[in-house]
């Protein structure tokens, strides 16, 4: 128990050091309030369902707790966010990198360094309208912006590596402009899954000596009957070689291309479990939907967006911290799991608190964190989930556009149906006015049918009824 305290004063002592820089950097005149306080703010903002007006309150219950003076005194919510608006999100990039570094020296990794693999997925995000005049781009509806977030994450060590707004929707091209985090972990391993697929990215991390696992298409190359072999790519008026393999799991066939050439430091099994691994990032996202309020980013400003990004990291930082300073100081079993969901919620009404406003921690205190949000999930070993979603894909159905389509569709079976010469004026995916034939919209309905349904539209008999339409055209959507 004791051990733990001592790494989390540590980390309290970073806090304080970095915290006491940025109230020298904004903060001339301090009555009531500083820098802890939007700090603070911003972080109790952070859960899912969670209005300015409650972490407004659980600052002021913070403050009158463990304050004293003027500092104790409740303020309102324009105080809290004043002290938010001057604080950059650059500024968190300094919390985060502290908590790293001690999470490096509790892991044990700067004396053992291990080989990290950093896995890269994108991630998209709705924000509001306003966000236009920042460079934002709007959908086609001119409705809402859905912007592209890159997200690397660590997975030997389980930590998030970035967590970065970008201003287009291509992952490639994100991904090559984060110079800061490619010169830092150039001895990383990268993992990229077929959307990441260019010969701009591979020459790219060959030319750089960045080592990288990407999973391609059987057909990109040609290597649908290659097991490992050396492939020459032309990109523009260069030339480049890479490995691509080929192994089946659960009976579904993987290929990959590497630059990881040694066969006997890297053999196929090797290369299979370190793109297994990148599922990881998979699940991180999924964390991040679950328990922050990233899927409805109320904020009309570039800046605080980015601020709750990087406050994020700082959070699932500190779950990574504590996790291993758990299982390094507490006999757990092997096959327990600790609740990340429970111990975020401990980490931001519980330990952030103590780690901004320098709250002294002893070992009651410890052991009472440990009793409340350290809880076990436990899995059986080797333990299998076929990947299913729940409700089939929609593109239109993703972007609330079913109220509408819905009815274009039954339209178009019905003009098709009845021989109506005259043209479909609702588009599929976009709610456009356009006219299109009918020998168009026809071929479309049995191409879709066909490709998503394995029907032969030879066969196929065009439905009649409101029923049929909803069973070949809904199926398994539940409206």
């Amino acid at each position: 128990m004791q051990k733990s305290i001592n790494e989390l004063h540590r980390l309290q002592y970073a806090f304080k050091r970095n915290i006491n820089l940025l109230n020298e950097k904004y903060v001339k005149h301090t009555k009531n309030t500083d820098v802890r306080d939007g700090l603070y703010f911003r972080y109790a903002y952070l859960p899912n369902e969670t209005s300015q007006d409650k972490a407004t309150a659980r600052v002021n219950d913070i403050r009158n707790t463990y304050l004293t003076g003027n500092f104790s005194v409740p303020l309102v919510k324009q105080s809290y966010l004043k002290k938010d608006n001057i604080i950059q999100h650059t500024d968190y990039d300094l919390l985060n990198e502290s908590i790293r570094c001690i999470n490096q020296i509790t892991s044990g990794s700067i004396d053992k360094p291990t080989q990290e693999l950093i896995a890269v997925d994108g991630m998209h995000l709705p924000l509001l309208k306003e966000l236009n005049k920042d460079g934002f781009k709007m959908n086609l509806n001119n409705e809402a912006i859905e912007s592209l977030c890159i997200v690397a994450h660590e997975v030997v060590h389980n930590s998030p590596v970035l967590i970065k707004l970008m201003k287009h929707k291509n992952e490639r091209k994100s991904f090559l402009e984060q110079e800061d985090i490619i010169r830092k972990y150039r001895d990383a391993i990268f993992i990229f899954d077929r959307g990441f697929v260019s010969n701009e990215l591979m020459y790219f991390l060959v030319k750089n000596n960045l080592k990288f696992v990407m999973r391609v298409k059987s057909n990109t190359y040609n290597i649908h009957d290659k097991k490992d072999a050396i492939v020459r790519i032309i990109h523009l008026v260069n030339t480049f070689n890479i490995r691509v393999v080929n192994y089946v799991k659960e009976h579904q066939h993987y290929y990959l291309a590497t630059n990881l050439v040694d066969k006997n430091k890297y053999n196929i099994t090797d290369l299979g479990e370190i793109y297994n691994r990148r599922w990881e990032v998979e699940e991180y996202i999924k964390y991040l939907r679950k328990n922050f309020c990233i899927n409805d980013i109320n904020e009309s400003s570039e800046n605080k967006i980015r601020k709750t990004l990087n406050a994020t990291i700082t959070v699932s930082l500190l779950v990574s911290f504590i996790t291993c300073l758990h299982y390094k100081y507490h006999k757990v079993n092997y096959n327990a799991k600790i609740n990340k969901t429970t111990l975020t919620t401990g980490i931001i009404d519980w330990l952030l608190p103590r780690l901004i406003y320098d709250i002294k921690i002893g070992t009651s205190d410890m052991a009472y964190f440990i009793k409340v949000y350290i809880k076990y999930t436990y899995n059986k070993e080797n333990r299998t989930c076929i990947r299913k979603a729940v409700r089939p894909y929609r593109k239109w159905y993703i972007k609330r556009h079913f109220s509408v389509n819905k009815s274009g569709y039954k339209n178009t079976v019905n003009r098709a149906h009845n021989n109506t010469n005259t043209n479909a004026h609702t588009n599929i995916n976009t709610n456009t006015n356009i006219s299109t034939s009918l020998d168009a919209n026809l071929a479309n309905i049995k191409n879709r049918i066909k490709n998503k349904y394995k029907i032969d539209t030879v066969k196929y008999q065009i439905p009649t009824t409101e029923d049929e339409i909803n069973k070949r055209l809904f199926i398994d959507l539940d409206f």
